[in-house]
């Protein structure tokens, strides 16, 4: 394939690629937004976890290190504690504290360990494999540390996610959330647009107090995680 045909392709592809989001923008003004992520959305993510490279490789567990060690966690910061990995995905990130009893949420987990060899949700002291809008009561208020680690744009209710996360804090846990934010919905994987304003007040509402937070633009793209290049990081607390 010459230079030309291959910029005649990618073209197309971005093309196709602009009518499908349109298409599936104007299905959300018609279709509830739980099933239009049940449809498209998780199976999506599954299909990029089970062909993703980068979480087989050392540089995952790196950058999960970097991010750690900036927002002021150790490896031994919660060990015997327990750690609540809320959209834990198909590698656990969480897996950076040492002796933690890491309880996994994410509703393709047994997903991940049949169709993913390398997965290592196993791993975990506890997996659920729910939804992370459905609240698992034997949680509640139990968690040390909670980790929500660029997740909370994945999901369609984000605002029940952070109540779910308020509720399975003990009184002097820490929650960790970083995500992207999107002033427009970007595809299919991220059905909900998520800004700073939006964030901050769901936020306040469910009564969360900011200890710390951080914006990474994309010009330091280790820590961005999609294609805006903006992602917000935050130590919060009851």
């Amino acid at each position: 394939m010459n230079i030309k045909t291959s910029k005649f392709y990618h073209y197309l592809s971005r093309k196709k690629a602009r009518l499908y989001l349109a298409a599936f923008q104007v299905l959300q003004l018609f279709v509830p937004v739980k099933y239009l992520w049940h449809k498209f959305a998780q199976s999506g993510e599954l299909e990029h976890h089970i062909h993703d490279k980068w979480r087989q490789t050392p540089d995952f567990m790196a950058n999960t290190s970097k991010l750690m060690s900036y927002m002021g966690y150790n490896p031994e910061s919660f060990k015997e504690k327990i750690v609540v990995d809320v959209g834990s995905g198909s590698k656990l990130r969480s897996k950076y504290f040492k002796s933690s009893k890491i309880v996994a949420i994410d509703p393709l987990i047994d997903d991940y360990i049949k169709n993913i060899l390398w997965s290592d949700i196993n791993d975990a002291y506890k997996s659920c494999s729910v939804e992370a809008e459905e609240f698992v009561s034997e949680l509640k208020n139990t968690a040390d540390f909670v980790m929500c680690i660029n997740v909370l744009d994945h999901t369609y209710n984000p605002q029940k996610v952070l109540e779910n996360i308020y509720g399975y804090l003990n009184d002097n846990g820490e929650f960790l959330l970083s995500l992207d934010l999107n002033n427009t919905i970007p595809n299919p994987q991220h059905q909900v647009a998520i800004t700073k304003e939006k964030l901050e007040r769901w936020l306040n509402e469910v009564r969360f107090n900011i200890k710390r937070m951080e914006k990474y633009e994309k010009s330091n793209q280790k820590k961005a995680y999609g294609s805006t290049g903006v992602a917000m990081n935050y130590i919060l607390v009851k």
